[in-house]
């Protein structure tokens, strides 16, 4: 598959408070492209939160995740697109595999404590962050899929202040590289 097959499908992972959605939509603004935020499609396909499906007997996480892993090989056969997965979206082979097969993966890479500090200002329906230990646990998870995220075609630092504007016109930058080189 050429580079720009690959770009017409460009996968944003990273840990939750990263800006995944934030810069998914301006990015696939720029582009032309549509956007898909995987947890939100997710939401909407069960009629619950994340919260309430992983608490559903009938559901809980697996189920998510099995919904998860239909909606990563159905968006991989999608162009001119920007998926924003969640947190733990790539990190299995199932779902990682396609993405990283007819796409780009980008991953959106900040220092977990300033990720724990959006997330806990967030109004988001985060289900780790409502539990005793929170930032711990937090910690634990990033470390435990960091490794994943850095098999990511691209990697594009988020922190330190950088504006969501900052970080698409580096990842268009990339982008525009990488065809170039291909080339």
């Amino acid at each position: 598959m050429s580079l720009l097959t690959a770009h017409n499908r460009l996968f944003l992972t990273g840990y939750m408070g990263a800006g995944k959605s934030t810069i998914g939509r301006l990015l696939a603004s720029q582009l032309g492209y549509r956007f898909v935020d995987t947890d939100k499609a997710l939401v909407q396909r069960f009629e619950k939160s994340i919260s309430q499906i992983f608490a559903d007997p009938s559901l809980g996480e697996d189920g998510f995740r099995e919904a998860e892993t239909r909606l990563v090989q159905e968006l991989a056969t999608e162009t001119k697109m920007v998926i924003s997965t969640g947190g733990g979206t790539l990190v299995r082979k199932d779902t990682f595999e396609p993405a990283h097969t007819h796409g780009t993966i980008i991953y959106l890479k900040a220092p977990v404590e300033e990720l724990f500090e959006r997330v806990i200002f967030s109004p988001k329906d985060r289900p780790m962050v409502n539990v005793p230990n929170a930032e711990e646990k937090f910690q634990q998870r990033f470390k435990e899929r960091e490794p994943y995220y850095n098999r990511s075609h691209l990697i594009i630092e988020t922190g330190a202040g950088r504006t969501t504007e900052d970080v698409v016109r580096e990842i268009m930058e990339r982008l525009n590289q990488e065809e170039a080189l291909s080339q």
